[in-house]
């Protein structure tokens, strides 16, 4: 469902002319409201996609405008997302990219019951498949850096605007650093500019037996049933024990367990 509300939007974005391809400047209103309502890291991985759909070109389409476009969808859909940029490296990037200066992304997570901060991730967006980075990743100190001072560190940048117009929340910082538009400009290609995972739908069958009922989960077009259109997930049936209680029993990668239910 989040997923179907997502595609609509940009569909919206794109009739509406909000950002078209081919257009050479930024349009107003940049960022706009849309429905998410998964705010987690699995959420944030979701909407973010695999990979992008162009190939990765330096001067065209780099970490420039891969992380303008990864930004903007984020805080359009509610995440506290912004842009991370430092010179000294290194980085996770493609060989032979030749980076002095290089920019990614960070966003804040939450609980969207309790609205309670549940961590930090930093994206490296010129990766393939796009690198979300935890806590923990081997990549952490890569991009989780400290932040600007009048002789080095991470700038950060809230926006877009924040960003062209060298603006860093960081009170000490001296020496601001613009980026130019034509190196963000991500809307030339278009709005949908991510490959999502491919959605399945599990099917459930009913298999009638001598006492109780047998149950089978397929997942569709990975593999083989007898008419040839399914994989076997998980196999389980429910029938009555000696004592009167139910017992549910399912085979998986070809494990059987047990669990009595009481009854």
């Amino acid at each position: 469902m989040a997923m179907a509300k997502y595609l609509a939007v940009l569909f919206i974005l794109a009739v509406l002319g909000f950002v078209c391809p081919g257009q050479a400047a930024i349009s107003e209103p940049y960022y706009v409201n849309a429905t998410w309502t998964d705010h987690s890291l699995q959420g944030l991985k979701t909407l973010v996609g695999e990979e992008f759909t162009m190939p990765f070109k330096i001067g065209v389409f780099d970490c420039g405008e891969r992380s303008a476009y990864l930004e903007w969808l984020l805080q359009c859909h509610g995440f506290d997302a912004g842009f991370c940029m430092d010179g000294s490296g290194p980085w996770t990037v493609p060989a032979g990219a030749g980076y002095s200066t290089h920019i990614w992304v960070t966003a804040a997570l939450y609980n969207d019951t309790t609205g309670v901060y549940t961590g930090r991730v930093y994206i490296e967006t010129t990766s393939t498949p796009i690198q979300i980075i935890v806590w923990g990743d081997e990549d952490w100190d890569k991009y989780a850096r400290l932040p600007d001072n009048e002789v080095y560190g991470m700038k950060n940048f809230l926006s877009i605007y924040d960003i062209m117009a060298g603006i860093t929340p960081n009170t000490n910082d001296d020496d601001p650093v613009a980026v130019e538009e034509s190196e963000l400009d991500w809307w030339k290609f278009g709005t949908d500019l991510t490959r999502k995972p491919e959605q399945k739908k599990i099917r459930c069958e009913l298999l009638p037996q001598p006492k109780g009922w047998g149950f089978r989960l397929f997942l569709p077009g990975s593999g083989s049933l007898p008419s040839g259109s399914s994989t076997v997930l998980s196999e389980f049936s429910v029938r009555p024990s000696s004592s009167g209680a139910w017992r549910i029993q399912w085979s998986q990668s070809q494990a059987i367990s047990s669990q009595k239910i009481i009854g």
